[in-house]
């Protein structure tokens, strides 16, 4: 399947799908082995060469990058600035705070 049709199929359930971000886990597992390039073929919709990816028997084995969720990522950075706003406004704190878990 290429990134295009991975991405018209997506569109489907998710309509709200950015192209761009496709593209980007692609690259990510092609990384760490998950998937690789079986051929190339003209895409129906494009009239682009595009890559066919296949999945592969490898697992992703980058722990660091499946162990750092961004719910973490974002709990690490509300919880530094709280440190370093200590006895600052609460209610502007808590303003910042929710707009932050917004991303």
């Amino acid at each position: 399947m290429t990134a295009n049709e991975i991405v018209r199929k997506s569109k489907i359930s998710y309509p709200d799908t950015n192209p761009s971000s496709f593209h980007a886990r692609l690259s990510e597992l092609k990384k760490l082995g998950a998937i690789s390039e079986m051929g190339e073929k003209r895409d129906v919709v494009s009239g682009q060469t595009c890559y066919v990816w296949d999945l592969t028997d490898n697992l992703p084995k980058d722990a660091k990058l499946l162990s750092n969720p961004k719910k973490q990522r974002v709990e690490k950075a509300i919880n530094a600035l709280k440190e370093l706003h200590e006895g600052k406004d609460r209610d502007k704190w808590l303003e910042l705070a929710k707009l932050i878990k917004a991303i």
